[in-house]
């Protein structure tokens, strides 16, 4: 196709009528107006079905007669306890 480049297209090939690319026109506008409202409303229910805090690790230290004291323990009350790893 022989077409200079400084040509312009006047016809286009298209199924859509220019009532149907108004009503898409229209469609996306609307849904770009209330997307930022979903979304925040979207959110709001996602960190509502959130836990409040992860529990804080619960430290132990026992008496003991050395220099540095007993041993620590510190344990995780979020862990699951039947769940351990069985690689020892």
């Amino acid at each position: 196709m022989n077409v200079p480049p400084d040509a312009q297209w006047l016809w286009r090939f298209d199924t859509r009528s220019n009532w149907q690319r108004m009503q898409r026109s229209i469609q996306a506008r609307k849904f770009h107006a209330t997307l930022r409202s979903k979304i925040d409303t979207a959110v709001q229910i996602w960190q509502a079905t959130q836990p409040d805090e992860t529990p804080r690790p619960i430290r132990r230290q026992t008496p003991g007669d050395g220099p540095l004291g007993g041993p620590i323990s510190i344990h995780s009350p979020w862990s699951n306890e039947r769940q351990t790893d069985s690689a020892d």
